[in-house]
């Protein structure tokens, strides 16, 4: 479906949607095997949401409630996430790539098997996280980026680039740094090196 306007309650299962404006009608939002391309979801509140086996190719959720949603086997490509609150939500086997993500919040989510591909994510948070399995950050920008309360076992975080990161000492045992980072990491650590 190209260039349309539709409720929530009009998507269906299996479709794909080009340049569609998406409107709430006070529907669940339920999305279960849909490809959104260049679409505008206009006064949608995702918090809450099951999102299925979807894909999101240059959207816009900028400043958008997700908190508390499910996000499973889902792409977001090209996507602008700037300040999007993804607090405490379930991400399982979820990819974005190529989205600029700044100060998005992912909070307390749990994240199985989510992979970050030269996504932005400088400043964003993903403070007290309560899963952080088999997550990849590959050539992401991630300065600045709290981890605070995050346990970083299994994290490799080698091939992405920061200048700081915000992170509790005690949680960093177990992750992957380059040499590059793990002079940064010891400076925070208030270690000197000569």
């Amino acid at each position: 479906m190209t260039d349309e306007t539709l409720p929530i309650s009009d998507l269906e299962y299996g479709e794909s949607y080009t340049n569609c404006v998406i409107i709430n009608d006070d529907t669940p939002l339920r999305l279960d095997t849909m490809q959104f391309e260049k679409c505008t979801f206009s006064t949608i509140n995702f918090d809450a949401s099951e999102i299925l086996d979807c894909t999101f190719i240059h959207c816009d959720f900028s400043n958008t409630d997700w908190s508390g949603s499910i996000i499973y086997r889902s792409l977001f490509e090209n996507c602008r996430l700037v300040g999007i609150d993804l607090a405490q939500t379930q991400l399982k086997d979820t990819r974005y790539t190529n989205c600029h993500a700044l100060y998005a919040n992912f909070s307390e989510a749990k994240m199985t098997n989510t992979a970050f591909q030269t996504t932005q994510l400088t400043e964003s948070y993903f403070q007290n996280l309560l899963s952080i399995k088999k997550t990849t950050f590959v050539a992401c920008q991630l300065d600045g980026a709290d981890f605070g309360g995050t346990s970083l076992k299994g994290v490799d975080f080698s091939k992405s680039n920061f200048e700081s990161l915000v992170f509790s000492p005690e949680l960093m045992a177990g992750c992957t740094l380059n040499q590059e980072q793990a002079a940064i990491f010891m400076i925070n650590l208030g270690v000197k090196i000569k």
